[in-house]
């Protein structure tokens, strides 16, 4: 059994809440069969708020179904990739320290390394 994200509107970021300890986190999801996700899959409005969260100090990131595999990127690694490097996508090779738990449902939160989330400070405005 393999996951799937399903999106319904494009009027607000697919996620928006509070994990435990208070934290804000706001994120996106998306998904490819390919070997690389393009970072043009957000469109100009999720970015925008994806951006707005990320300046507020939330908890931001997109949730990446890449070709079966599972990944929460940082927004602000996501920004780096658009702003400041040659290409303008992600391997899997790129998001392996980003990889989570799948066990039938996504653990977005729970990475394959032992990290959480809410204790990496890549994942907020530093």
């Amino acid at each position: 059994m393999t996951g799937r994200f399903i999106k319904y509107k494009n009027a607000q970021p697919d996620f928006k809440g509070t994990i435990f300890g208070g934290s804000a986190i706001c994120f996106e999801a998306k998904q490819t069969m390919k070997d690389k996700i393009k970072i043009s899959v957000l469109t100009d409005y999720q970015e925008q708020a994806l951006e707005l969260h990320y300046q507020l100090g939330a908890i931001t990131g997109i949730c990446i179904n890449l070709n079966n595999d599972f990944y929460f990127v940082p927004y602000a690694l996501w920004r780096l990739c658009k702003e400041q490097w040659d290409r303008q996508y992600f391997t899997k090779e790129d998001l392996k320290e980003y990889k989570v738990r799948f066990n039938g449902a996504v653990n977005f939160l729970d990475f394959v390394n032992g990290n959480k989330v809410e204790f990496m400070k890549e994942f907020v405005k530093g």
